[in-house]
C-alpha cells in the first residue's frame, strides 16, 4: 500500500518494483488516497509504504516503512521461501 504524496514511498517504490520483478513476485501497487479512510482500515494500514504478502487469501508477513534496499531483498526473499 502507498500513497502518491508520500515521502517515504516516492523512495521505495522505485526500489521494490525493479527488485519484485527480477524475483518474479506479482507485485500489486494499491494507491491508499484512492480508498479514502476505508483502505486505511480494510488493510490495516498505520503508515505507508506497506508491503503486504499474502498466502491463501490471508495475511501472511508485511514490511512498513522505508528500510534499505537489502532489508526488502530479504524480505522478499523470506516470501518466496
Amino acid at each position: 500500500m502507498h500513497s502518491t504524496s508520500c515521502s517515504h514511498c516516492k523512495k521505495v517504490t522505485p526500489i521494490v518494483i525493479p527488485m519484485a520483478q527480477k524475483l518474479k513476485i506479482d507485485l500489486k501497487l494499491i494507491n491508499l488516497e484512492n480508498y479514502s479512510e476505508t483502505g486505511w482500515d480494510e488493510f490495516n494500514i498505520d503508515a505507508t509504504p506497506t508491503i503486504v504478502h499474502f498466502k491463501n487469501g490471508r495475511e501472511d508477513k508485511r514490511i512498513v516503512g522505508e528500510l534499505t534496499e537489502k532489508a526488502y531483498e530479504l524480505w522478499f526473499k523470506s516470501i518466496k521461501e
